[in-house]
């Protein structure tokens, strides 16, 4: 099959973002920095999970599913949690002890075991309406943040916070993309993008500062007291305006393939080995060494973080990736011998 590059151009995107979203969050926080973040996270795991989902179509087709991708997923997951677990520990200057809670987590590999449950679920919607799958995965996404018991074992909260987008994402065909994106609408939509991101540039230091963590996917407990009761109007908000962000993003990228789209084809390796590098930042010292007051030594970690975005997706740490990620296929294949 011919390859899609503009998926991996908007991939090429989002990983930087992510990237660049991390190595900013252990600064100090100035109006500078909690600006930058706020525009990173507002949006980019939204549309990477959205991206997922476009992509998860394979994972069942004509009564078969993928066993083979959800192992190579799960078992992605417990190598991440399983190193995460030791550069976390070291960044944070605490003993790396023995025990790993494989069931509970709220770091980075999130995202690997979200995308499990969320792949668990296709076989099930294939029987129900799109629209209703949308509809149900909002409403209950919008309710369930006034349950505090439900957090990160098993990564439920984010799971059940980003499953609007990934389902979005599964039902969206290439003929509506396209058509949204050469359509009359493309202009109204970019305008909006516009706007969301300028209301986040004058007031994400002041008036949305206490807002950034419904974007983790957190319960309505973390909101002003105030504000708690209205906890599912807040997240209704963030889901259009992120929506907005993510299709604003999407219309923009080139379809043509570019000496970056080898990037976003590899964006699960960076995504992984990147979170592993930034914690072991924190362990030399390096972010001691930055100066957030100085506008210059922020921009200078985000070109760090385009750098390692850049490294971290050559051909070379590929095949050690690959080889990494098919281990479950080569285990099942020895067990049939």
């Amino acid at each position: 099959m011919k390859r899609d590059y503009y998926f991996d151009n908007v991939k090429c995107i989002l990983i930087f973002l992510v990237v660049a979203g991390h190595f900013l969050l252990p600064l100090e926080r100035t109006r500078f920095v909690t600006t930058g973040i706020f525009l990173i996270y507002l949006f980019h795991m939204p549309c990477f999970v959205l991206v997922s989902g476009y992509f998860a179509k394979s994972m069942y087709r004509d009564g078969v599913f993928q066993i083979n991708r959800l192992f190579q997923t799960i078992w992605l997951y417990m190598v991440f949690k399983l190193m995460v677990h030791v550069t976390e520990n070291l960044a944070a200057g605490t003993p790396v002890g023995w025990y790993i809670d494989f069931f509970k987590e709220s770091g980075a590999p999130w995202y690997l075991m979200a995308l499990v449950w969320w792949y668990l679920t296709l076989p099930v919607i294939q029987h129900i309406k799109p629209g209703v799958v949308l509809t149900g995965s909002v409403l209950f996404s919008l309710v369930v943040g006034y349950q505090k018991s439900i957090g990160y074992i098993l990564t439920m909260s984010r799971t059940m916070v980003f499953a609007p987008f990934f389902y979005l994402g599964y039902y969206l065909t290439k003929e509506q993309l396209d058509a949204l994106r050469h359509g009359r609408w493309k202009w109204l939509v970019l305008a909006g993008t516009g706007t969301v991101a300028l209301l986040i540039i004058l007031g994400a230091s002041t008036f949305l500062s206490p807002y950034l963590d419904i974007s983790y996917g957190t319960n309505y407990g973390i909101l002003p007291e105030s504000v708690q009761a209205y906890g599912a109007v807040v997240r209704l908000v963030w889901y259009l305006a992120a929506l907005v962000m993510s299709l604003g993003l999407m219309l923009v990228v080139s379809e043509k393939k570019t000496v970056w789209s080898s990037i976003g084809k590899n964006s699960l390796q960076i995504y992984i080995v990147h979170r592993l590098l930034r914690d072991m930042m924190q362990y030399w010292g390096f972010y001691n060494r930055i100066n957030v007051h100085s506008k210059l030594q922020v921009m200078m970690v985000v070109a760090l973080a385009a750098a390692v975005t850049v490294v971290l997706g050559n051909r070379y740490l590929v095949m050690v990736f690959e080889r990494i990620r098919h281990m479950p296929d080569r285990f099942i294949q020895w067990c049939k011998k």
